[in-house]
């Protein structure tokens, strides 16, 4: 079977969008709060200049996404234990637990070839949105694609094999304007650089 599993989950809202241009992450950013670390504006030469998205959703369907990746990643490599989903995050909020799920395409290829940014269109009929400085709670279909993928920085610093999730494109069916304070999901993006139709989703 492939490697790449293209995958759809609608209905879900989007959380720290970064798609109006490149970003990259610098963990030597020091923020007002004095804490470290912040996705900054990139150049498509730098070094793991991206494309993100996170997908916010409820326990039933983030443990099915999850459950989803993790007999991927076994179907694709059952010799293998799973390390996880790699921009994957468990919230505890007011109104029960959140699956966060994060969503990148990065500027370059492994050949060290540009990529085109994502499509991020306003409706099914593919018109493009126009005003791509969305904030955390526009809600759309999330198209991406998960594959295996070996993540450096787990399992104290030896290195984990687990699921990427690639980012494809957007619906933005409820977009959202306005300021907002940006938290960041730092997760290990994809260098998946092929287009592939979507055949599965969370099933409810």
């Amino acid at each position: 079977m492939s490697d790449f599993k293209p995958f759809r989950v609608q209905q879900v809202e989007f959380i720290y969008p970064r798609f109006d241009q490149l970003y990259r992450y610098d963990p030597t950013f020091k923020r007002d709060n004095g804490k470290r670390g912040k996705s900054v504006p990139a150049n498509a030469d730098e070094p793991n200049a991206n494309w993100s998205v996170g997908l916010n959703l409820d326990e039933k369907r983030g443990k099915a996404l999850y459950k989803k990746c993790e007999e991927h990643f076994k179907a694709c490599q059952p010799d293998q234990k799973f390390g996880g989903v790699w921009g994957y995050k468990e919230v505890q909020t007011d109104d029960g637990l959140r699956l966060h799920f994060t969503i990148k395409r990065k500027a370059k290829n492994k050949r060290g070839e540009y990529v085109e940014a994502p499509a991020i269109q306003a409706d099914a009929k593919g018109n493009s949105l126009e005003n791509l400085s969305i904030r955390s709670g526009s809600k759309g279909d999330a198209y991406f694609g998960m594959h295996p993928a070996f993540n450096s920085r787990e399992n104290d610093g030896k290195g984990a094999e687990g699921i990427s999730l690639y980012f494809q494109r957007l619906v933005v069916w409820d977009p959202q304007y306005g300021s907002e304070d940006f938290e960041d999901l730092d997760g290990v993006a994809s260098t998946l650089d092929v287009d592939l139709p979507f055949d599965d989703e969370v099933p409810f």
